[in-house]
């Protein structure tokens, strides 16, 4: 190993033993591998440390989304922030109503004014909301809980493995609360609702294996649906991987994949005789995660193939 890959190692085995200041201290992030709408995101995340204020959570919606051109930036964000606008004059005028009722009243007002207009199994993305009203469970029930949040409620997004379903969840005066985004009636499932002239109501479903998502969490799985991921274990979707272990680095999904990529970028580029861009990718490898077994056999591999040359 060349003394600089050594002392870049030995440095990185101490990082692991204090705690990262910030997202920057672990994971690089280029200029090249991003937008300027999205380097402004990213400067923010890191800055604040992940603790994002609701304004960086709504831009995040939209990023993550792959809106990170900034004409196409700049009209959805218009378009989101005339919903918060109305949302939030809307919440006021029904203030004296119980928590339940304008938390139901807040999933009608979205059905009502066409911000969910036809659902699609495939519209994960928040500008397929935004400018043709089309929606699924993930981009519905994240829009939801940020206007919930928004709006003063104890809010999160539900994720099951059973389908890969996503749902809400919300605090009320009568109790925590599901909340199914892709039904105009599926606040409290089970629950009928009488509209002055048909009842309504929506299925209760048992879920055995859900779990709550932070919402820096849900917005990092959003590039798990966007086609920036596929196919997996792509060395050039690296970016992606770490855009979403950047905003939420708790998940070992995002940093298995992302100790993936590089290992097997680390090889492939050995293999074809491009031992700059390996050695660059066994850097990156060594301050993210350099205790990890694949990291090592990287590291080895790197020596004994390329060494002081």
């Amino acid at each position: 190993m060349t003394k600089k890959l050594t002392l870049i190692f030995l440095l990185s085995i101490l990082s692991t033993i204090l705690l990262y200041a910030k997202p920057s201290d672990e994971v690089i992030l280029y200029d090249s591998e991003m937008s300027a709408v999205e380097k402004d995101f990213f400067d923010r995340v890191d800055k604040k440390d992940r603790n994002l204020s609701i304004d960086d959570l709504f831009d995040g919606y939209l990023i993550a989304s792959s809106v990170t051109n900034q004409s196409d930036f700049n009209r959805n964000k218009a378009q989101l922030n005339k919903i918060r606008s109305d949302v939030k004059a809307y919440m006021r005028s029904i203030k004296n109503q119980s928590e339940y009722e304008r938390a139901r009243a807040l999933l009608f007002w979205l059905y009502d004014n066409n911000v969910f207009r036809t659902y699609n199994e495939k519209a994960t993305l928040a500008s397929q909301v935004l400018d043709t009203g089309t929606y699924n469970c993930t981009s519905s029930s994240t829009l939801y809980t940020l206007l919930a949040t928004e709006s003063g409620f104890d809010s999160r997004v539900e994720f099951t493995k059973q389908g890969g379903h996503t749902f809400s969840k919300i605090s009320t005066d009568q109790g925590e609360i599901d909340v199914e985004t892709t039904n105009k009636y599926g606040f409290d499932p089970g629950v009928k609702y009488f509209d002055g002239e048909y009842y309504h109501t929506t299925d209760r479903t048992h879920y055995p294996d859900r779990r709550t998502l932070s919402l820096n969490e849900m917005i990092a799985y959003l590039y798990e649906n966007t086609d920036a991921l596929l196919p997996h274990m792509n060395v050039f979707n690296i970016t992606a991987f770490k855009k979403a272990h950047y905003i939420y680095p708790n998940s070992q999904h995002f940093r298995i994949n992302i100790v993936h990529v590089l290992a097997n970028g680390i090889f492939n580029n050995i293999n074809s005789g491009n031992y700059a861009e390996a050695k660059n990718l066994l850097t990156q490898a060594l301050m993210f995660d350099p205790n990890n077994v694949y990291v090592i056999e990287a590291r080895d591999y790197y020596d004994r193939k390329v060494g002081d040359r």
